[in-house]
């Protein structure tokens, strides 16, 4: 652009774990350059999620020592509240002003306008549920998911908050409060389901979550410990034990543990038995299980490396917690470590409500008419759900699950997953719709059922009381779709939205309480209603620094696996890395690894063109077309002498007759001896008036008399009917 002297684009993370893309410009001499015009610029040139969401005009570009563009520096220009030349339109009534001020939140940006659209400033699903929740409690009014997707600006939420008002529609439920606790608090229904699967294989790690953090630089143990303990003191959940009162299982609020930090000095190892101790802590703490009863569900560990290395090692059970917990327990403790080192007084926000708050708020406004509605959707909407999505597996399914499992991985190739972020942005879908729709296709293709079920989970913290809390919110939607009729991929998309919006709006109905409901056939070999998930992770990360410590997860492997295949895929912010788990009860790891394959062949057909016909969506790669039906398909004819089979066996014998013909388990007989056994027993055959027309019954197991007798009666002039040993008694005798 000729107003452009030098411009950098630097993805940076979003409030809600996302990325989105900034731009900054030196502008060129003929002066500063519009960023409006630099967006409508680079738009006729780059698909749109190339376009930076904002562009910052700068005098000069920061640099480091050495000369290259300091990006650290530009990052914290990109801090919320940083302003660009972009021209917006400010909001014109006090409804417009309240959304304004909720989507700076929810978006972590401040220079957004009035007719800028939700999405394409970096918005996704979880965000937008968050979003939802703070208009709930600033407006007093329910307002639909679909809503937002098809108002995405905030003058046309604006209108929609407004008609709602003079419609009367009010909040589908009061506000979350303080509840008195005259009694143990009972179980919230996602917590019950967890305590019931404790109880039916106690000790089971399956349901542990843990984190290794390494940290790299001076750690303040004393004030790391403090500011965790705070934590714990501060989130009841953190501190619950379970017990059973009146035949009913209730939460036990504790007191804090001490210590809450043990600490484990590893210094004075030499490096090679340092890696295995290290090795050996980490894979202790992710399977060493919690006694729900007595013990608390929450531990921590410090492994001190050595120099300025440790290592944290948290672990919780799903029971009082879940994915989007982990991030609010590292950005707390986070902050408070960061106040300590300061020496600076500080305290979080207090906490409006307590986990056990929200379990019985739970189990009272499910026990009116929402549950009602919300039940009588899903039961319509999973009438038709197949109770089996029956998938070739390498081995048949083991009475009970073992839930052991393992994981393969995939990085979609770049060209590739720039193409589907496209082609969900200009078909008006997220980007878990659009993967949703392809792992569908997938599935459909292995098994040929035309109806899929697949699981998700969702944060579940439609509330805004909740948003701040440690604990299991987390609740899972069954979305079906129908793959009947061979739609074109752009039709399906346009289903799978439809379907996700209407799961969304009805995801506070409890998984648990649906499947009492529906009453699906049980089985302790299969999960009810779905056996396959997906994950798309967009949920928050904690800082990756800290006063002087650079912080960074440990992957880890998987062991285990609650469903049959669990499709995971994170946006790296250049390409898409898609992770299969899978039950190793009955898939191999070379099979899964074929299945990343399929998807991303999937991936690539339909990004290119999404108007393919399912029948036309190819998921085998060139590669792999070539070896079935080329290299394992071999169908040359060969010429063969207009003989029968015993005449060519007879043919062989004075070509080779000491060659190894036949064996089995006890013998091995030669062309030589096979035949003549064949010829001994034709005889025998014949003195008994067998001949032409004649059928001899062969009930042998394998093996070379099977071979001998089966040559026989073709050297008598007879056919042979084959029966096999193992069948009953009266099979073999009707046959």
């Amino acid at each position: 652009h000729p107003l452009v002297r030098e411009a950098v684009v630097i993805a940076r993370d979003d409030s809600g774990g996302g990325l989105h893309l900034v731009g900054y410009v030196a502008s060129g001499q003929d002066g500063n350059p519009d960023s409006k015009a630099l967006r409508d610029f680079l738009k006729e040139r780059l698909p749109d999620y190339m376009v930076p969401s904002r562009i910052i005009a700068l005098a000069e570009l920061p640099s480091t020592p050495s000369g290259k563009i300091d990006r650290r520096a530009l990052s914290n220009l990109a801090a919320p509240g940083a302003e660009d030349e972009r021209a917006i339109t400010l909001p014109r009534n006090p409804v417009e002003e309240i959304l304004l001020g909720i989507w700076r939140e929810v978006l972590g940006l401040h220079n957004i306008g009035i007719e800028d659209n939700f999405f394409e400033l970096g918005g996704h699903s979880l965000l937008a549920m968050r979003l939802i929740s703070k208009v709930r409690e600033a407006f007093r009014t329910e307002i639909r998911l679909r809503s937002l997707f098809d108002s995405p600006t905030i003058e046309a939420l604006a209108r929609e908050i407004s008609e709602a008002g003079r419609m009367g529609i009010s909040a589908s439920a009061d506000p979350i409060r303080r509840q008195p606790r005259d009694s143990s608090p009972p179980l919230s229904y996602a917590q019950q389901r967890m305590w019931f699967l404790d109880r039916l294989a106690h000790g089971n790690a399956t349901y542990i979550i843990p984190t290794a953090i390494r940290i790299e630089g001076r750690l303040d143990i004393g004030a790391f410990a403090l500011s965790l303990r705070e934590v714990v003191a501060r989130h009841e959940s953190l501190r619950t034990t379970f017990a059973v009162s009146d035949d009913q299982p209730v939460q036990i609020i504790n007191e804090v543990p001490d210590p809450v930090l043990p600490v484990i000095d590893l210094s004075g190892l030499e490096s090679s038995l340092l890696e295995a101790e290290v090795s050996r802590q980490v894979k202790r703490d992710a399977r060493e299980p919690f006694d729900l009863d007595g013990g608390y569900l929450f531990r921590a560990r410090l492994l001190i490396l050595g120099g300025e290395d440790s290592l944290v090692l948290l672990a919780l059970h799903h029971i009082v917690s879940d994915g989007w917990s982990m991030g609010v327990l590292m950005g707390e403790v986070s902050a408070l470590y960061q106040a300590h080192m300061q020496g600076e007084p500080f305290t979080l926000p207090d906490l409006p409500i307590q986990y056990a708050d929200y379990a019985m708020w739970q189990r009272e406004w499910l026990a009116g008419d929402s549950l009602a509605e919300g039940l009588s959707y899903w039961k319509r909407q999973l009438s038709d759900a197949p109770a089996l999505l029956e998938l070739p597996t390498d081995r048949p399914r083991p009475a009970i699950q073992s839930l052991r499992g393992g994981s393969e991985s995939v990085v979609i190739q770049r060209d590739v997953s720039k193409a589907v972020k496209e082609m969900s942005r200009e078909e008006g879908v997220t980007l878990f719709m659009a993967l949703l729709a392809a792992y569908q296709v997938m599935l459909f293709k292995y098994t040929s059922q035309p109806v899929i079920a697949v699981g998700t989970p969702v944060a579940g913290r439609t509330r805004a009381e909740t948003e701040n809390l440690i604990g299991l919110f987390v609740n899972t939607l069954v979305l079906k779709t129908d793959l009947s009729g061979n739609p074109t991929f752009r039709q399906l998309l346009k289903q799978v939205r439809d379907v996700v919006l209407e799961g969304y709006a009805h995801q506070e109905v409890p998984f648990e309480r649906l499947v009492e409901e529906i009453h699906p056939d049980r089985s302790l070999s299969v999960s009810p209603l779905f056996q396959v998930m997906i994950v798309v992770e967009n949920a928050e990360r904690p800082e990756s620094e800290l006063q002087g410590l650079s912080m960074s997860m440990l992957g880890s492997e998987t062991e285990s696996s609650k469903f049959d295949l669990t499709l995971m895929v994170r946006d790296s912010g250049e390409e898409l890395i898609a992770a299969i788990e899978y039950s190793s009860d009955i898939f191999d790891a070379e099979t899964i690894a074929r299945m990343l394959a399929h998807f991303s062949q999937i991936l690539e057909e339909v990004s290119a063109a999404p108007d393919l016909r399912l029948n036309k969506v190819r998921m085998l790669s060139e590669s792999e077309r070539h070896k079935l039906l080329k290299e394992w398909s071999q169908t040359e004819r060969i010429a063969l002498p207009d003989a029968c089979a015993h005449e060519l066996v007879e043919a062989q014998v004075s070509k080779t007759p000491k060659n190894i013909a036949v064996a089995d388990e006890t013998i091995r007989l030669t062309y030589e001896e096979l035949n003549d056994r064949a010829e001994r027993l034709s005889a025998l055959l014949r003195s008994l008036g067998i001949g032409p027309e004649s059928r001899v019954a062969v009930c042998l197991p394998r093996s070379c008399s099977l071979v001998v007798s089966l040559l026989a009666v073709l050297k008598s002039g007879a056919a042979y009917l084959p029966l096999d040993p193992h069948y009953p008694l009266a099979r073999l005798l009707f046959m």
